[in-house]
C-alpha cells in the first residue's frame, strides 16, 4: 500500500467492506464516511471526546479494532443465530 495515499483495496460491495471491518472512502463516498464517522463517534465516546478528532483517528481506532496488540489479525467467533431477530421467518 502506498504510504501517505488512499488504500488500493476495494470491496465488491459497501457491506463487505465494512464487515472487514473498513471505512467508506473519502475520495468518492464522501458523505457515506461523515455519516459512518458520526455513528463511529456515537459508539466510541473516546473518539468524541478527542481533542482534534479527524478521520485519522478514526482510522488508527478502526486499526485497532482489526488487528491484535501483536499486529495479527482478529477474529470473533460468533452463532449466526446470534445475530438473527427472533421474529425472521427464515
Amino acid at each position: 500500500m502506498t504510504p501517505g495515499c488512499y488504500t488500493e483495496l476495494f470491496f465488491i460491495d459497501e457491506t463487505t467492506g465494512l464487515a472487514a471491518g473498513h471505512r467508506p472512502c473519502n475520495a468518492c463516498l464522501k458523505g457515506r464516511l461523515h455519516e459512518f464517522a458520526g455513528y463511529g463517534k456515537a459508539a466510541n465516546k473516546e473518539l468524541a471526546l478527542a481533542e482534534r478528532w479527524s478521520i485519522s483517528v478514526l482510522d488508527r481506532t478502526l486499526q485497532a479494532e482489526r488487528v491484535g496488540e501483536v499486529g495479527a489479525r482478529r477474529y470473533v467467533d460468533a452463532e449466526v443465530a446470534a445475530f438473527r431477530p427472533e421474529s425472521s421467518a427464515c
